[in-house]
Parts: C-alpha cells; structure tokens; sequence
C-alpha cells in the first residue's frame, strides 16, 4: 500500500520528460509490488499558467481532465500547483483519496521541487505501508439490470469491460421475468468513486434502459502479495489471515508453457511459496 500526501502538490514541472517520469513510477510500484495507492486531496492553485497553447486557466485543462474523479481542495498559492504529470499515476493507478487506513509504516521517501513557495515545503512525501491485520470496512455500490435480450458472449464481454474499469466484481444470475421469460441480472459491485463510469459503460453495452443502484458495506480482511518462479515463470500468490492462493491467470500461462498441467503448477507454486523462493515482491 502507498500512501501519497503534498505538502505542495505532486507534478511541478512544465519542461520536457513527463513521460519518462510516468514510466518511472509505474515501474517502481511494480517493483515495490504496491497494489492500493492513497492519497490526500490534491491541492489546486489559482490564476494562471503559460503553455504551448498560450495562457491557460489554473488547472490546465489536460489536469482537471486526468483529475476526473479525484479529491481536491483549492488553496491560494498562485499558478499551477498540480500538472498532467502529478496527475496521470493517480488517475492511472485508481488512486482513493483520503486519509491513510490502519497500517504498519515503512520506508518514506520525498521528492522537491525546484519551485519556491512563500509558506511551505515544496514536496510530496510517499510511504510505504502495510495494512494491520484486522478486518476493513467500505462502502460500495452494487449496480444491477435485468437482461433477456442479451446474449452469453455480450454478457461475458461486459463483465470483462466492467473488471478492466475498474468494478471490485461482476457476475450475473439467472431470473424468470415476467411472462416466464428467462433472463439474466448482471451485477457490478464497485466503489462510489468509479460508479457513474462503470453505470454508462453498462447502460451502453447492454442497451438496458434502466439500472438498479444498492449501497452497501463491504468487510475486507488484509491480504498481501508475493510472486514466486516456477521454472522461471513467474506467479503471484495472494495471502490472507486464512490461507494462500496463486493467481490462475499467471498459473495458465506457466502451465502451457512448461507443458504442464494446471494443478501440478498450482502444487509447484505453493511448495516454492512455503519454502521462501520468491521472485519480486
């Protein structure tokens, strides 16, 4: 888990690179294995910012578009104080904002810049934690639609739609509608944040003229993650407080490439798990 807060803002630099930078901080949250990133509502400046295009309002319109969804909070520092650079890993992890959850600190690390403000640190500070072992509470949404014109590979490609965007699950049930026709109700359980995305992406893919909306509270408890290298094909096992299990897409892939079948991997990953062979964590 990564917790991110700005004491000024994250992204200060307007001059060549940012993509070199994105590609640097999604390459260390994959070697740090981070897989929750929080952070603290951004901090928005006022007036305005010289650009390519000229002068444009405070945030560019390139930022308020990769901050859709965000938390912000506005400040008086003048000019921009969050840029698409700063914006772009938060939008493109799923970052949630608000304050940290209960957990463990580890490693922190900051990064200035070479702006100067009048009032304030011009930083933002990153730390690395892990989530105590207790059970977690959120809310969350369940959005649900009766289908019966539908088909099973439309159904199949909204669920996959519905996963990459970022829904916590999506599953169907069978139903018997009115008149005894047979249908299917599609589920997607996702958090407040991402619930009007993933509402018109289902609106639009099923062509359902209507959807249900259920709030509800979701109990989580801690997991961590670690990838083992089975033949130096590499697999991630999750770990809970009550047992382990290997990723299947990981161990489908190893399996057809050493020939193998599936269990006989799954075995083989869970031995190297209890043993300690570990490949990046």
């Amino acid at each position: 888990m990564l917790s991110v807060g700005a004491a000024a803002a994250p992204g200060r630099r307007r001059c060549g690179g940012g993509g070199r930078e994105s590609s640097g901080v999604g390459h260390a949250l994959h070697a740090l294995g981070v897989t929750e990133v929080i952070s603290s509502p951004l901090p928005l400046g006022r007036g305005q910012v010289n650009s390519a295009h000229g002068v444009l309002p405070c945030p560019a319109p390139a930022t308020l578009a990769l901050l859709r969804g965000a938390a912000v909070t506005g400040t008086d520092l003048p000019g921009e104080t969050v840029t698409p650079t700063g914006a772009a890993p938060l939008r493109a992890t799923g970052a949630r904002y608000g304050p940290p959850p209960l957990l463990t600190v580890g490693p922190t690390g900051y990064g200035a810049g070479t702006r100067r403000l009048p009032d304030r640190a011009n930083v933002v500070s990153v730390t690395l934690g892990e989530p105590v072992a207790s059970p977690s509470a959120e809310d969350v949404v369940t959005l649900e639609t009766n289908l019966d014109d539908v088909t099973g590979e439309v159904l199949g490609h909204v669920i996959t739609r519905a996963l990459n965007a970022r829904a916590l699950d999506a599953w169907t049930t069978p139903a018997v509608m009115k008149k005894g026709r047979p249908a299917q109700v599609l589920h997607v359980l996702t958090t407040p944040q991402h619930e009007r995305r993933l509402r018109d992406l289902v609106l639009a893919e099923t062509g359902s003229l209507g959807i249900r909306r259920v709030a509800a509270t979701r109990t989580t408890l801690p997991r961590t993650f670690e990838t083992v290298d089975v033949e130096e094909h590499p697999v991630r096992i999750k770990h809970g407080p009550h047992g382990a299990k290997p990723e299947h897409d990981d161990l489908v892939a190893a399996a057809a490439a050493l020939n193998l079948p599936l269990p006989a991997v799954a075995a083989r990953a869970a031995r190297l798990s209890r043993r300690g062979h570990h490949g990046d964590e």
